[in-house]
């Protein structure tokens, strides 16, 4: 996924613009002037004015997007180069749009995923959080006026209620937010804790198989804009494995694959059939055969796209019930809380 500080609709919108200049004969320096005049993000704006510049110098696009940096990347320094050798600017900017939009709209389908369950289940933990600060302390008083003995469910709120809204507690969530913050820094600055944080979170329940799946459509477009590019087989590989977003699984199923291309194997051969799935593997197979693997390759990140927007909701249609479900037993809890000490107090008059 993207880690940048320029979103992908932006870049998007960079490419597909400088490919709609370029066809109506603007040079590229040019080109690169107005995009960035014309462009609403601000780190995007600075760094077309510095690739003009290079321009200006005599340096090369893809040696100056390489040497830039983010928000570009060697997928699109390798897929420029490949323009450059051929003349063909217009199709290659095409193709760099293309993928941004498409990996756009694969991690706002993952955001989704994610963001939805957390603000259900926060919204329901600041109601019960408010609800408790404010009927514990009338539960207390009825149980203290009735004199009778409170029942569990009663105890269980009114401890609650003392623990939450009590200096420790506050206290020790404080803590915890803090530490968390501080430790998903580290995890997004340390290359060894971000790789393994990529390869544990394969294997999270729910969302491991649609973490994996979503690597795969972003590989098989990858390699679709790549070879439509006109860039050898192993160099494709090779991006595809920096430009996924996973360094774990690029490092294992990728890397791995270029190497056995390299040895005179298929890429369908080459590929690990642990990592990835029958269908995945066959269908390149079925493209490689043919002689048009770009191609099914394209149809392959449609298949699995579709799927993955299925399995995306059955998951959310999943959690929603597991949610609601717990938020209802926690208001109940609460009103039995309430109406027990009223129940006693009706029972012995």
């Amino acid at each position: 996924m993207l880690k940048r500080g320029t979103a992908r609709r932006h870049v998007a919108q960079f490419y597909r613009q400088l490919a709609l200049l370029y066809r109506s004969g603007v040079n590229l320096e040019r080109s690169l002037e107005i995009c960035a005049r014309q462009t609403s993000s601000v780190g995007l704006r600075a760094q077309s004015r510095r690739l003009a510049e290079d321009l200006r110098h005599g340096v090369r696009m893809s040696d100056a997007v390489a040497r830039i940096g983010a928000p570009f990347t060697p997928l699109h320094a390798g897929v420029i180069l490949a323009a450059e050798t051929t003349g063909w600017y217009e199709q290659g900017f095409e193709q760099l749009a293309t993928w941004e939009e498409k990996a756009d709209s694969l991690e706002r389908q993952i955001r989704s995923l994610l963001t939805y369950p957390i603000l259900v289940v926060t919204i329901a933990a600041v109601g019960t959080c408010l609800l408790l600060r404010f009927l514990s302390p009338l539960i207390a008083d009825v149980v203290k006026q009735t004199g009778g003995e409170a029942s569990l469910a009663t105890r269980i709120v009114l401890l609650l209620g003392q623990t939450i809204w009590s200096w420790q507690f506050c206290l020790g969530i404080s803590i915890a937010a803090v530490v968390l913050l501080f430790v998903g820094y580290r995890l997004m600055r340390n290359a060894w804790l971000k790789r393994a944080w990529e390869r544990w979170s394969m294997y999270l329940p729910l969302v491991g198989r649609l973490l994996k799946k979503a690597w795969l459509i972003r590989v098989a477009r990858c390699l679709n804009s790549l070879m439509k590019a006109g860039i050898p087989l192993v160099t494709c590989i090779e991006l595809a494995a920096d430009a996924t977003g996973n360094s774990y699984l690029g490092e294992v199923v990728l890397r791995d694959a270029a190497m056995g291309v390299r040895k005179g194997e298929r890429l369908s051969q080459a590929l690990p059939k642990k990592q990835l799935s029958s269908a995945f593997i066959g269908m390149m197979a079925v493209g490689e055969t043919s002689g048009r693997l770009p191609d099914m390759l394209g149809r392959v990140a449609d298949l699995h796209e579709i799927e993955l927007s299925n399995e995306i909701e059955a998951v959310l249609r999943g959690i929603e019930p597991f949610i609601i479900t717990v938020v209802g037993g926690v208001v109940l809890l609460c009103l039995m809380a309430s109406l027990q000490p009223l129940y006693s107090m009706i029972m012995r008059l």
